[in-house]
């Protein structure tokens, strides 16, 4: 199984620099896609940059209708038209996205080339938006100025890992593959000869949770319960709590008590005010609460499926 990787795409809260973009977050090889988490302004020139493919990108998730969190659609919807995209797009996103990308393409007299199908995403219950065989994806509320959503990422079929011993040294390696994989492996005549439970264990579910624009909810902990990695914004230090709390945004602090509670493996903060320049604080501000802290920054990768299996990063 090819492993699953995260890029960053954009760090910035609000507003672009010549370093830093808005909010977007890329996830590949899921079932052979790309996913889109967020879609911040002129997204599309990281995207590309950083590996992503417009004929791999499938769904984008979008967390509420902030431009630094919406906004890069339009260009990058158009980019995709240009380079002949054919194959159909979904977007899933709180009520009033679809309205606003039809005008726009409506003014603009735009005739894609391929289909955009929308999901509204409830706003105010946690609710599932997508599964297939081997992924779950569920929204929830998050606490913000206007209508906002979390995703939570949930891998619902893993392989087994298989326990090799002085028993299971004899079984055929086309039996392992297929006892990894859940089988029971029966003799000709039906009768059972190797019983998979008996030699193998599912490894741990990966899972991975978003939580962009939110002011501190303990409600986050029950929806991002031990997940491989969470997401969470930190606008904000800890000394600037008065105007993280005024503008319904998170501290480094609260993130990382976030992250403790809901026992994530490692924590991914992002979304930084361009107040601070030397973003290394709001590592050290969490790492106080929580040990295994990243620090988004534009091209990250991490691997998701190297993360399940570790407690803690470097």
């Amino acid at each position: 199984m090819n492993p699953i990787w995260l890029t960053v795409l954009g760090t910035a809260a609000a507003v672009p620099s010549f370093e830093y973009y808005t909010s977007g977050l890329l996830l590949s090889n899921l079932n052979d896609e790309q996913w889109l988490i967020d879609c911040g302004e002129g997204i599309q020139v990281p995207f590309f940059r950083y590996g992503g493919n417009y004929n791999k990108l499938r769904r984008i998730f979008i967390s509420h209708l902030h431009a630094d969190h919406y906004i890069g659609l339009v260009g990058l919807i158009m980019s995709m038209h240009m380079h002949g995209r054919k194959l159909p797009l979904t977007i899933y996103a709180p009520h009033g996205l679809a309205e606003i990308l039809t005008a726009i393409l409506r003014a603009s007299d735009t005739q894609l080339k391929y289909a955009i199908e929308y999901y509204t995403v409830p706003e105010d219950t946690l609710s599932t938006v997508y599964k297939d065989s081997r992924w779950e994806v569920v929204a929830f509320p998050l606490k913000h100025r206007i209508p906002t959503v979390g995703y939570r990422i949930t891998q619902i079929q893993q392989e087994r890992r298989f326990l090799a011993n002085e028993h299971t040294s004899s079984i055929p390696f086309e039996y392992i593959r297929r006892m990894k994989a859940g089988e029971n492996i029966l003799a000709e005549d039906g009768t059972l000869l190797y019983h998979c439970d008996d030699y193998t264990e599912p490894l741990p579910k990966l899972s991975f949770a978003y939580c962009s624009d939110t002011a501190y909810d303990e409600r986050i902990i029950e929806y991002c319960k031990e997940v491989t990695l969470l997401y969470h914004e930190a606008t904000f230090l800890e000394q600037d709590r008065v105007l993280a709390e005024k503008t319904f945004h998170s501290t480094a602090q609260e993130a990382a008590t976030i992250a403790q509670k809901c026992g994530a493996k490692h924590l991914l903060l992002g979304h930084f005010s361009y107040r601070y320049p030397n973003r290394s604080v709001f590592r050290e501000e969490a790492e106080r609460i929580f040990p295994s802290v990243y620090i988004a920054k534009e091209g990250m990768q991490l691997n998701l499926n190297q993360l399940n299996h570790s407690k803690t990063h470097a």
